[in-house]
């Protein structure tokens, strides 16, 4: 069986945002949802991320990829 791995994505914009996402996929949503939501100051917020373990995973090359991915 093979274990769910969830993320929680934080963001210091000024106001709270945190939220849990179950999957990869959920986890590309959610940060594609926050970027278009702030238009073109995406680029002052970075994200947040903590894997199901607790550890910070916002440095990562997957994380950084995502993020590419997104504001290209």
């Amino acid at each position: 069986m093979k274990t769910q791995t969830t993320f929680k994505i934080l963001f210091d914009n000024g106001k709270p945002y945190e939220v849990i996402v179950n999957n990869e996929v959920e986890l590309k949503a959610e940060l594609k949802k926050f970027y278009d939501s702030q238009k073109y100051e995406f680029l002052i917020y970075s994200p947040i991320v903590l894997n199901s373990n607790d550890e910070d995973i916002s440095e990562t090359q997957f994380i950084s990829e995502i993020i590419e991915e997104i504001i290209e």
